[in-house]
């Protein structure tokens, strides 16, 4: 009897277990048709294969930026969990020889050629988009190989609006936008703290006149007659390699010139050579005080801008980018004895010395064309520009007003930045050839006019000199 109700319980116990199996069967069985495809397709998934994005930019050097640059690619991966992202500096591509974009659009000008697209997203600005064009001998190859940004309707919704209604911004790539103008750059008066204290100056950070600096200049000649150890008033390059002393002769001109537009048209006029004349005759009066660096024969652009770090030179003329390098090479602490201020002016004017730059396109027919495109609009997000600014110290194309951020007005260099937006309200403007004082016939002088500003600050040529001799080489 026992043996027949043991038996019983384990049937019992058998059929209690088993019923959720065979009930889930029933509803598997009576499943709809759609259910039953879904789990079939769900069962039998393969693992997609991952996509690469590769991506050619520019970095090297400047530690704020590549920092930027290396954070949000990362971002940008994570949000794309089956993307792998190839970065390279395209100073660091093998391209037979020391790096120069003439080679880089060399490289370009080739893959387009060949068809065999290697990058997704290139290092692109106005001077390489114009050294392609000579390869290709087509200055219009940009709308046929690019992608045209603006044809992207949520693009204008983050551009500023002189981006976009100032056709100087497509002119120089073949009339379309190939990438965001993520950075903006102003001209800068970059002057050692340290070395204004010793010299007992109070150098005005806005507002700044030609008289001031001559003044400046004044006070350091003084100081060397007394000291062995002499101080330059600018640290520029060698007269044979680039001068950046260019930014403050360009502005000085254009605030002469008064007018904002008349001052970027590339026409010549009797009024642009009055102030070609005046702002020679204003370099003659500077190089009585010896204004450069004694020794700087062979110096480059590079070596230039470390000597003012150096406490060689109270000035560093050029752009916002110095400070990302000088932060790289000194770190944080040594590099804030460096401020920001205004280059000089002849007279105010309601405009400045500046621009926005796109340093990034998509090829059109890249591998991961619509990957590349949404990669680079994440930039223009307000998070990425806000990383930006803090990051790399500079202003920005960007339509959101970079002022608003947090706590970011604290910051004595980016408020400097937030200061001249707010000054001139995006009227601003560089021209990378002479074009605008000589004339369009006359742009390929841009060599020979910065020889002859060092010239005179050298008193190697008297203003009247240097005047004429420009004169005799127009067409």
């Amino acid at each position: 009897m026992n043996t027949i109700k043991s038996i019983f319980v384990k049937l019992l116990i058998i059929i209690f277990c088993a019923s959720p199996m065979v009930s889930a069967q029933a509803e598997k069985q009576d499943a709809p048709e759609a259910l039953k495809k879904h789990e079939i397709s769900v069962n039998n998934k393969t693992p997609q294969s991952p996509k690469t994005l590769r991506v050619l930019g520019h970095s090297k050097g400047r530690k704020g930026f590549g920092i930027f640059y290396k954070n949000h690619l990362k971002e940008f991966r994570f949000r794309h969990p089956n993307l792998e992202i190839i970065f390279q500096d395209g100073k660091e591509l093998d391209l037979g020889g020391n790096f120069d974009k003439s080679r880089l659009a060399r490289y370009y000008a080739d893959m387009i050629r060949s068809g065999d697209y290697k990058w997704d997203v290139i290092w692109m600005d106005e001077p390489i988009y114009s050294r392609v064009a000579g390869f290709l001998n087509d200055f219009e190859w940009g709308p046929k190989h690019l992608v045209d940004f603006l044809k992207i309707e949520e693009f204008k919704d983050t551009q500023k609006a002189v981006i976009l209604n100032d056709p100087i911004y497509r002119k120089g790539t073949g009339g379309i936008i190939v990438g965001p103008y993520i950075e903006g750059y102003v001209g800068v008066a970059w002057y050692n703290q340290n070395l204004e204290d010793r010299l007992g100056l109070d150098i005005k950070n806005y507002g700044m006149t030609f008289d001031d600096l001559l003044e400046y200049a004044q006070r350091v000649f003084v100081y060397n007659q007394k000291h062995e150890q002499k101080i330059a008033l600018f640290s520029d390059a060698d007269t044979n390699t680039r001068v950046t002393l260019e930014y403050m002769f360009q502005n000085l001109i254009k605030s002469e010139i008064g007018d904002f537009d008349e001052a970027r048209k590339e026409e010549i006029s009797e009024k642009k050579l009055a102030a070609l004349l005046k702002t020679l005759q204003a370099l003659e009066k500077l190089s009585q005080y010896d204004p450069l660096l004694q020794k700087r024969q062979g110096m480059s652009m590079y070596d230039a801008m470390w000597a003012v770090m150096e406490d060689k030179a109270l000035f560093h003329i050029f752009g916002p980018w110095n400070f990302d390098f000088w932060v790289g090479k000194y770190g944080e602490q040594k590099t804030m004895k460096m401020v920001p201020a205004e280059m000089p002016v002849f007279k105010a004017v309601d405009f400045y010395l500046g621009g926005y730059l796109t340093s990034v396109a998509v090829l059109k027919n890249s591998p991961n064309k619509e990957l590349a495109v949404e990669l680079l609009m994440s930039f223009t997000t307000a998070r990425a520009v806000e990383n930006y600014v803090r990051l790399v110290k500079a202003p920005t194309g960007t339509r959101g007003n970079f002022a608003t951020f947090r706590d970011l007005g604290t910051d004595k260099v980016v408020k400097f930045y937030i200061e001249i937006d707010h000054k001139y309200q995006g009227r601003v403007h560089k021209a990378f050839n002479p074009g605008y004082l000589l004339g369009a016939k006359n742009k390929h002088l841009g060599i020979a006019l910065d020889k002859r500003i060092h010239y005179v600050l050298e008193g190697k040529m008297t203003a009247a000199q240097a005047y004429e001799e420009i004169i005799s080489m127009l067409k």
